[in-house]
């Protein structure tokens, strides 16, 4: 019965944030084990796929996703009086709101709707401003979901940005992107051995997981310490050269979580290229999986070509003028 329950799938719709599209697609599916499927609400960006109990239980570490919504009753109509036809009371729970997401003029507004629902249950509760439900109606051309939303993202990632940490450092990650990152990655612990100014262990930390990071710098350890301090944060951190790690050292870490070293204010201990090429050599023998952040214009496929690394899904983003960066997830 308990292998059953685990196993069953519920169908969930997420909206996702427009800003990193394919990061976004990307971090839920690696992270909640599923395969989405973009709804021709494209305008909105809503996506679907069927979650386990287990994997349903992640969605609240999602950092590219505003909402996810569970799917009550998939509906074969467009049609106001068709739709309410096949609601019935006991759908719709006390303290309720009512909201809908549009393809197009032909689909009823969420004024129509909340009347019509409004005189189904005309005794319960509606609460505009901290409903225990919301309920959500997501058209499509020709169907539409009767939904609960189950999760909004409300953590201010904005508010972690690197110029607004106690120790600021130019080439720090944004924190939604490090927390996609890390999702990416879809592990309990992490090692990060390009650390910085720690960036990615504070949204592991944030996220409950079990972080180490270490850094050839000096500076580099300090500003992370001080970092994590001043959110009362703590992790091991230790001054290292990430070419000097053999596997008893990381044996308590799943992952390998990391943006390479790049540009002037990143202290390294040898020519960059030269330095990645040994560091994912020496990586095969720490662990099987490795994320990773690096400008577009590293020559991946170059430097993975002497090991057994293998891309299993790349993304890239917009940085500012003329630089993009890349996420990629290997595995061996």
């Amino acid at each position: 019965m308990n292998k059953s329950n685990n196993s069953a799938k519920t169908k969930l719709i997420f909206k996702i944030s427009k800003d990193y599209p394919s990061l976004a697609v990307g971090e839920i599916e690696e992270l909640c084990e599923t395969k989405l499927k973009k709804l021709t609400n494209s305008s909105n960006s809503f996506y679907e796929g069927s979650l386990t109990n287990k994997n349903i239980s992640k969605i609240t570490k999602l950092g590219l996703s505003k909402n996810v919504f569970k799917v009550l009753k998939t509906i074969n109509s467009i049609n106001l009086s068709e739709i309410i036809t096949e609601l019935n009371s006991d759908d719709i729970k006390n303290d309720f709101k009512i909201t809908s997401f549009k393809l197009d003029k032909n689909h009823p507004s969420t004024l129509e709707l909340a009347d019509e629902i409004h005189k189904l249950v005309p005794n319960n509760k509606v609460n505009l401003n901290n409903a225990k439900h919301n309920y959500v109606f997501i058209f499509e051309k020709n169907t539409t979901y009767f939904s609960e939303e189950i999760f909004e993202n409300t953590d201010n990632t904005n508010n972690r940005r690197s110029h607004l940490r106690k120790i600021n450092h130019p080439t720090s990650t944004h924190p939604k992107i490090a927390k996609a990152m890390i999702n990416l990655a879809n592990t309990d612990s992490f090692m990060d051995p390009f650390c910085g100014a720690g960036g990615l262990l504070i949204e592991g930390l944030l996220m409950n997981l079990k972080v180490k990071g270490s850094d050839i710098s000096v500076k580099m350890i300090k500003s992370s310490k001080e970092n994590l301090k001043a959110l009362n944060l703590d992790c091991d951190l230790e001054i290292k050269d990430a070419l000097t790690y053999n596997k008893e050292e990381l044996k308590e870490y799943e992952s390998i979580i990391t943006d390479l070293p790049f540009g002037k204010n990143s202290l390294i201990s040898k020519e960059l290229n030269s330095l990645y090429e040994e560091f994912f050599i020496l990586a095969e023998n720490l662990t099987n999986k490795l994320v990773i952040g690096f400008e577009s214009s590293v020559n991946l496929n170059e430097l993975l070509s002497k090991t057994n690394w293998k891309i299993k899904k790349e993304f890239e983003y917009y940085v500012h003028k003329s630089m993009s960066r890349k996420i990629v997830i290997l595995e061996i």
